[in-house]
């Protein structure tokens, strides 16, 4: 295992390319999600001044029913505004597009740290040649419009060198260090999430069926009570906005994509760990970071299966260096690992099966 000190050079920009990417993709996906939210929140109030203007006192100062005018004259204006530069400023999920590209760079990375160790040389050009493949990649996708940050913080981002498990992010990896930094770091991110989003989904349909609920009460009491069916409209906004907001959060989708990673990725460390220390072999451990990263990286193209062709790596010319590397191991075993391969990805560039040895 390399324990040179010095940080690579290529890996250094590597992973400030990452960090570029994986700021902007937050930034961007954060500002459309609270666009969205926005734009539902307006209906909403605007349903409510709307009721609140057609049933305002006589006996109260008219300068308030004034305000309420202006308010609901303001809130669908506010709204139409706030869609129409959500349309022009994220018109083609520019954040996938750039999460597509930290998600490749730190694909790449990993190859370089494991399969690609044993060749020095070879292994700084790939990446080099990698990066600049992915960075156009993501200029292509932008339309040209590519606007990054620069990133001044340490590297990898969010290294924090007190903590035991953090990944120092520029050593090769032995089996253990990966499967600390990668497969289990993974899991353990991919099970809090999803304990998380299953409290939010059945606090989200919660507030769902309370406000559809609400409404069908309010239409019935409005046979007895008259004053009560003007507000059935508010209940009714209420549940278009909270459903258009899950619809966004998209839970049932997500929680099924990251079930079949915590599945997928149980596997692959179950049959590492069923091995004898004798057939943990260089194969093996090859085999197992390649089903990992395609596990990892198909649990994205999942996420964004519209913008697949734009953002699908691109096969060199020539053999792959990741491939030739698997395929010719300096050592040989028979065994059997389709069982872990994760399901094909066509625009990803995969490694051939390595044939059992005589």
């Amino acid at each position: 295992m390399d324990t040179n000190p010095d940080k690579p050079s290529i890996l250094e920009a590597a992973w400030r390319l990452f960090a570029q990417f994986d700021a902007a993709a937050k930034k961007r996906s954060k500002a459309k999600n609270d666009l969205h939210i926005s734009v539902a929140a307006i209906s909403f109030f605007a349903t409510l001044f709307a009721i609140l203007s057609s049933i305002y006192p006589a006996t109260l100062p008219p300068w308030g029913a004034t305000v309420i005018s202006i308010v609901l004259i303001i809130l669908p204006i506010l709204a139409s505004t706030l869609a129409a530069f959500s349309s022009k400023f994220f018109p083609t999920g520019d954040w996938l597009i750039l999460r597509a590209g930290a998600e490749l760079v730190q694909k790449e990375i990993f190859h370089y740290r494991t399969i690609l160790q044993g060749k020095k040389r070879d292994r700084r050009t790939w990446l080099e040649s990698r990066l600049r493949e992915i960075h156009v990649q993501v200029y292509n996708g932008l339309n040209g419009e590519l606007i990054l940050d620069s990133f001044t913080g340490v590297l990898p981002p969010g290294y924090d060198k007190s903590e035991k498990r953090a990944d120092p992010g520029f050593t090769d990896l032995s089996f253990e260090e990966y499967y600390t930094h990668r497969i289990k770091d993974q899991l353990d991110w991919h099970i809090r999430r999803v304990q998380k989003l299953q409290k939010n989904r059945i606090r989200m349909q919660t507030m769902i069926l309370f406000a559809g609920g609400l409404g069908t009460f309010l239409a019935a009491m409005g046979n007895s009570f008259s004053a009560l069916s003007i507000w059935v409209a508010l209940a009714t906004a209420l549940t278009t906005a909270l459903i258009g907001v899950q619809e966004i959060r998209n839970y049932d989708k997500t929680l099924r994509n990251y079930s079949r990673v915590i599945l997928e990725l149980t596997n692959i460390s179950n049959h590492w760990h069923n091995l004898e220390v004798n057939e943990r072999t260089k194969k093996e451990f090859y085999n197992v970071v390649q089903a990992t990263e395609t596990v990892l990286w198909n649990q994205f193209v999942e996420y964004i299966k519209s913008m697949q062709e734009v953002l699908a790596a691109s096969k060199a010319e020539g053999a792959d260096l990741v491939g030739e590397t698997v395929d010719s191991p300096e050592e040989g075993d028979s065994r059997d690992t389709s069982f872990i391969a994760p399901l094909p990805n066509p625009g990803d560039h995969q490694l051939e099966e390595e044939p059992a040895a005589a």
